[in-house]
């Protein structure tokens, strides 16, 4: 009899301690439901296969399949299925389509856009989906060798796409050792560092050239503006000239004494105003008044200007080469550092470097190509904003700058930049367009010689130079000085950028 018994519990078909699982037609627990029905409704939990949505409330027995919404924003997890009763107040789905369900920003209804996240769940990320949103694209450029420099026409990427660069300065796009951050090795007859030289076959290093840098697809034009010789007993001396305007000069303040003034350090400066373009792509705004992207950028405070020298600091320090920012800033002010003529970063030039600029060696009222010229007496003011005119030296001023006479042609206002003829430096509009920002505060001038001036005494009242698109000719002139407080935004106050060059 033992033995009868045993082999029938070896044969049987179901055990109360085991899981039944709906749907193989086996009642494997022994309760007479395919399934498991511990509330012994008829219905077998969802958990085990069956549709019961609560299998410890007998009242509540068939519920509806759906997905957990763990991020709430309307779509399922498909890795979290589960069957609801009437009345569950849980986030739940019913579809599975959430690709990521602990971020509310991704899902399939949600736009694509640049952050390196597949938002809309399509398996495709930023620039190489179709972006639903292109508030985050920037200038990019194909970098095909990986170098970190591109080259070509700039197209619009998101940050971080592969095989692109912010920076399309690359000559040579298929050899990474060949950038602008590479030694250019002597000899070689090959441009390794891309500055349009090969270094001893001219010799002319970057210290005694010009450059030029793409900036998110704005250019970045820097000329050199020697101070000195290039022999060591006239480097030592550096180079004296007459700053300010002589007492016969038509047009001329009384702020404008002359005095000499010894420069000791070359410097690169903007061979243009700020254009709109650069100023946009870095700062993140354009607060122009008449905006157009090759214009001027105006409508900018001192503290505007030196933040976006810190800016264009930054990002040449990233791209480039390593610099030291020029200024400290807080959230409202900001002030030079110490030494500032010898920070290796961007800056507003001092007044005097402005004015040595601006003359390319001449002590005329304007620089010329035919070595200067003045304004003829009575076209100094209104006078001269009606008819054409030249300077003394048979110049016409339409060819040299922008103010009254030629501003309120067609659309009134500011020009493109780098229009006009350039000075003796290759340098653009330093006469008219709009005013600049100089480092100094406005002082008095001294009248014995000075070496290297900078007039800085914290106050708010800092100098522009230049003149501006709506004025006299007289602001033209090289000596003319204007000052605005430092906070002050006009749609005539714009600025140009220099670097010191740091001998090694």
């Amino acid at each position: 009899m033992i033995w009868l018994v045993w082999l029938l519990g070896c044969g049987s078909q179901c055990d109360p301690t085991w899981t039944d699982t709906v749907g193989d037609g086996k009642d494997q627990n022994c309760d007479a439901i395919d399934g498991t029905d511990i509330d012994g409704d008829g219905f077998a939990s969802w958990q085990s296969g069956g549709t019961d949505c609560d299998d410890n409330d007998h009242t509540q027995k068939e519920g509806r399949l759906v997905y957990q919404d763990l991020d709430g924003d309307g779509f399922g997890n498909p890795s979290l299925p589960i069957w609801i009763c009437d009345g569950d107040t849980r986030s739940t789905s019913d579809n599975d389509l959430d690709c990521d369900d602990f971020n509310a920003t991704v899902h399939p209804d949600h736009p694509e856009q640049c952050d390196n996240i597949d938002n809309d769940c399509d398996g495709r990320i930023d620039s190489d989906d179709e972006l639903d949103d292109e508030s985050g694209l920037v200038p990019h450029f194909v970098d095909e060798d990986g170098d970190g420099y591109g080259t070509g026409q700039a197209i619009y990427l998101c940050l971080n796409t592969p095989n692109s660069s912010l920076v399309g300065t690359d000559c040579d796009d298929s050899d990474p050792l060949i950038a602008p951050n590479q030694e250019d090795l002597p000899d070689d007859g090959i441009d390794g560092n891309c500055d349009g030289v090969d270094q001893e076959d001219t010799g002319c290093d970057l210290a005694q050239c010009d450059y030029d840098a793409n900036v998110y697809g704005a250019l970045l034009s820097m000329v050199y503006v020697p101070t000195h010789g290039r022999s060591d007993e006239q480097a030592s001396l550096g180079h004296t000239w007459l700053m300010g305007s002589p007492s016969d000069e038509i047009g001329r303040d009384g702020d404008e004494i002359q005095h000499e003034v010894r420069l000791t350090q070359d410097f690169w400066m903007m061979s243009t105003e700020t254009p709109q373009n650069l100023y946009e792509y870095l700062m993140g705004e354009n607060p122009s008044w008449l905006q157009d992207p090759y214009h001027p950028v105006e409508t900018v405070s001192w503290y505007d200007a030196v933040r976006f020298a810190n800016r264009l600091t930054e990002w040449h320090s990233q791209f480039i080469s390593p610099l030291d920012t020029c200024y400290t800033c807080d959230n409202e002010w900001c002030v030079p550092v110490e030494d500032s003529m010898t920070c290796s970063g961007y800056r507003l030039p001092t007044e005097a470097e402005w004015e040595y600029a601006a003359r390319a060696g001449t002590q005329t009222a304007l620089w010329t190509p035919t070595g200067g010229g003045n304004i003829p007496d009575g076209q100094q003011g209104n006078a001269g904003c009606s008819t054409p005119w030249t300077l003394d030296d048979g110049t016409s001023i339409n060819t040299l700058a922008w103010f009254c006479l030629n501003s309120f042609e067609g659309e009134i206002g500011h020009r493109p930049v780098g229009e006009l003829t350039p000075n003796g430096f290759g340098l653009y509009d330093m006469h008219g367009n709009v005013w600049e920002w100089v480092q100094d505060d406005f002082g008095t001038y001294p009248t014995d010689l000075t070496t290297d001036p900078l007039f800085w005494n914290g106050g708010n009242s800092k100098v522009v130079r230049g003149g501006r698109w709506a004025f006299w000719a007289k602001a033209l002139r090289s000596a003319e000085r204007g000052n605005y407080s430092a906070t002050n935004q006009r749609n005539e106050l714009g600025f140009r950028l220099v670097r010191s060059v740091i001998e090694e």
